[in-house]
């Protein structure tokens, strides 16, 4: 793997809102899980096919003017949601979710990647008590050039459970390609031992190709306890230590 040759580019935008929502003109809002299937048609139909001579000449080609972003701002979700795609196509764009409400859902995520695709998968979300998300995500890459980033970032509290296993697939055509994965738990903890929340997270690569840049992460994390002690001198309750917290999480 040559670093200086292959750099992971971020696909997203810049974050205007809490939920690092970009404000791409390009893209459509949705906001009820009722449009699920329309959500991801839309986004897979719409966002723009790029030059297939430039992504071969240089993966980093792609300039935020051709951006493309489907919203989805999902005020409570329930049942069993499927993404299944073979992108043949050399697209362009990323697709933002962002889970509120009660959540109880469960989703698989299965993409194959035929061209010199750049796609970027974002989720994000506030799991409270009763709870319950799980993501299964796979993601086949086959073809020399393409890119794929997902992100999950998600802020748990009591009596929740979110359960992530994400697998990279990157097969031995697939030279120069980038493949990153990264999720990120923010914990505010619960109320007593037996309230805490639960959180399961299953990564996974499985790499036939030496010439990738591959990236797979997971952090789970809580306030630490210098920063709530410093913010509390400060005259700062729990409830605005943990909401300052929760912002920049999401934010960052």
């Amino acid at each position: 793997m040559n670093n200086q040759k292959l750099k992971k580019k971020n696909i997203f935008s810049k974050h205007p809102d809490q939920f690092g929502h970009c404000n791409c003109p390009k893209g459509r809002l949705f906001t009820t899980s009722d449009k699920w299937d329309e959500f991801w048609d839309s986004f897979f139909k719409n966002a723009p096919v790029i030059q297939v001579s430039n992504v071969l000449k240089n993966p980093e080609i792609v300039s935020s003017k051709t951006c493309y972003c489907n919203l989805f701002d999902i005020d409570g979700i329930k049942g069993d949601f499927n993404i299944s795609k073979k992108i043949s196509e050399p697209i362009y764009g990323s697709a933002q979710v962002c889970f509120k409400g009660e959540v109880n859902a469960n989703i698989n995520i299965d993409l194959e990647l035929n061209s010199a695709a750049q796609i970027g998968i974002k989720f994000v979300g506030l799991l409270d008590s009763g709870d319950n998300l799980k993501i299964q995500l796979k993601v086949h890459e086959n073809y020399a050039k393409s890119s794929f980033t997902w992100v999950s970032k998600f802020v748990v509290s009591q009596d929740c459970s979110l359960n992530l296993s994400t697998t990279g697939i990157i097969g031995s055509s697939s030279t120069a390609s980038i493949s990153s994965f990264d999720n990120k738990v923010l914990s505010l903890g619960g109320d007593s031992d037996s309230r805490m929340p639960v959180v399961n997270c299953v990564p996974a690569m499985d790499i036939s190709e030496r010439e990738v840049f591959a990236k797979h992460g997971f952090s789970f994390s809580g306030i630490p306890v210098d920063s709530r002690i410093y913010m509390q001198s400060r005259g700062l309750d729990e409830e605005m230590i943990k909401k300052l917290y929760k912002e920049a999480f999401l934010k960052s």
